[in-house]
């Protein structure tokens, strides 16, 4: 794994070897930080964070990363407001919405559904069925909007810029150098460093799964001791399965690993049929699966220790039936 990082490495600092017009992802090798308190995942994947400020009938105001003005963001875009960022637990997948609600997530408690009415430094406050509450802030985690559940957004531009802090923005990007200039669609442009970009991705070239529709954490390579070689993953344990939506067909690509043990075995099902049994190690393992029609692709993975745990990460579907 090492030699992968540092090749990846080597492609951003010599842009010239680097077709961002063509290439499917850049990761760079910069290791992923703390950053604001709050997020905000809009229903094209995008994540603004920053600190949310206020709720209103038909939009969320939030103090926005990396620029720090107040802004707007209308609730029809949003599919939910994470308040504890590095909470693991995952969201209730269907969400059983009422009528102008969503759910509210709390520490230590069952899921609610309610209505999101306003939001202060101190406080969150709900609507449900049985009256109104306010609940101190540090004891949410998150509210899913009905969105959540809807069909993924048109991507917001031809690139994916995923910085080191967990921002996600999309637009146009472009490589000068060590800087990563992009223009995010509806904002000011970046200039940004190397060392402030995890990863840029083309949306153009494929199609990318959507991780976070399975209602887990994603994971970001936060908690590895090196920077890892690859964007965005989730983490399987044995006896867990994990379905996304994949209504195309084509050609999937991804990289998995075992995390903890020594070795494990990677089960891809694709309605109903397995489609591959594959070994996997703590050597990072790159794998490409050939993808009938279908709506769902599902994981799994097993090991006759019950501990083992695994990471599948940038799953990416290609070929003409993903365009």
């Amino acid at each position: 794994m090492p030699a992968i990082k540092s090749i990846i490495a080597a492609v951003l600092l010599s842009a010239s070897s680097f077709s961002i017009a063509v290439e499917k992802q850049l990761v760079t090798g910069s290791h992923a930080s703390v950053g604001a308190k709050h997020a905000v995942r809009l229903t094209d994947g995008q994540v603004y964070l920053g600190v949310v400020t206020g709720a209103a009938a038909g939009t969320i105001s939030m103090r926005l990363e990396p620029w720090g003005e107040v802004q707007e963001i209308d609730r029809s875009r949003i599919a939910e407001i994470v308040f504890f960022r590095r909470d693991s637990r995952a969201v209730a997948s269907p969400i059983p919405f009422s009528e102008g609600m969503g759910m509210l997530y709390r520490s230590g408690s069952d899921p609610v559904p309610c209505r999101l009415d306003g939001v202060s430094s101190q406080q969150v406050r709900v609507s449900s069925r049985i009256g109104q509450f306010s609940l101190p802030i540090d004891t949410v985690s998150r509210y899913v909007f009905v969105s959540y559940s809807a069909a993924i957004a048109k991507p917001s531009g031809t690139h994916e810029v995923g910085l080191t802090d967990g921002s996600i923005f999309q637009g146009r990007a472009s490589i000068d150098g060590d800087v990563i200039q992009l223009d995010p669609k509806g904002q000011p442009s970046l200039s940004l460093k190397k060392s402030q970009v995890r990863y840029i991705r083309n949306l153009t070239s494929g199609h990318w799964l959507p991780l976070w529709k399975t209602g887990k954490a994603i994971q970001d390579g936060m908690d590895y001791s090196t920077p890892s070689a690859w964007a965005k993953g989730l983490q399987l344990s044995v006896g867990e399965v994990v379905s996304l939506p994949a209504r195309l067909s084509g050609q999937l690509t991804l990289v998995a690993q075992v995390t903890n043990q020594t070795e494990a075995r990677l089960i891809v099902v694709r309605g109903g049929k397995e489609l591959k049994s594959l070994p996997l190690t703590r050597d990072l393992s790159e794998i490409s699966i050939d993808l009938p029609a279908g709506e769902t692709v599902t994981f799994s993975i097993e090991s006759d220790d019950q501990s083992t745990q695994a990471v599948i990460a940038d799953l990416f579907i290609s070929g003409k039936g993903a365009r």
